[in-house]
């Protein structure tokens, strides 16, 4: 840790600015498994969200998300839309989450803003063993951010999040129930 970008391993350099959703975006069904990745992004200030999803269950463990810099955050891992509708075959952006049994664990952090950010239904999510460096900084590192619906079930635990930019390490919001933190 000692807040250098990575010179060695799988690096995928994420400069793609032509969507804010997500680089990587999984709005179907099924399991996702990402692991020993260093999602970098180099050479550009847009704040996109490195992984975002909607229906898919994923595992993803042993990455790192690099932000651009202090001055441009980017989120890491959004988990649902904004709304509570589970029409099928909805598939945009804005559906709640339907990929229970997520599980996060083992991954560092360095220039993110919410590393990893719970919407609409993110239900029975496992957030474990994550390292949040001290150029972090925003909101919140973990972020229980819904708004039609509770968050429920879930499980944050044994995350190491240096608190030297963030307002809240983990944040819950009033819709947020049943958690163990």
């Amino acid at each position: 840790g000692s807040g250098q970008k990575p010179t060695g391993g799988t690096i995928l350099d994420m400069r793609y600015q032509g969507d804010t959703i997500g680089c990587f975006q999984f709005r179907g069904t099924g399991k996702v498994r990402i692991s020993d990745i260093t999602f970098l992004k180099g050479a550009t200030s847009l704040s996109n969200t490195f992984i975002h999803s909607t229906l898919a269950t994923l595992h993803i463990h042993d990455c790192a998300f690099l932000g651009f810099s202090a001055l441009s955050r980017n989120r890491a891992i959004v988990l649902g839309g904004n709304t509570a509708f589970l029409s099928a075959p909805d598939t945009s952006a804005e559906m709640g989450f339907q990929g229970y049994g997520t599980v996060i664990e083992n991954n560092y952090f360095n220039w993110i803003s919410a590393g990893v950010m719970l919407q609409t239904y993110a239900n029975s999510i496992v957030i474990k063993n994550n390292n949040f460096w001290n150029q972090c900084g925003g909101f919140a590192a973990i972020w229980f951010a819904a708004k039609d619906d509770t968050n429920s079930g879930n499980v944050v635990r044994d995350n190491l999040i240096e608190m030297n930019e963030y307002d809240y390490g983990i944040y819950l919001n009033g819709r947020s129930v049943s958690n163990t933190i």
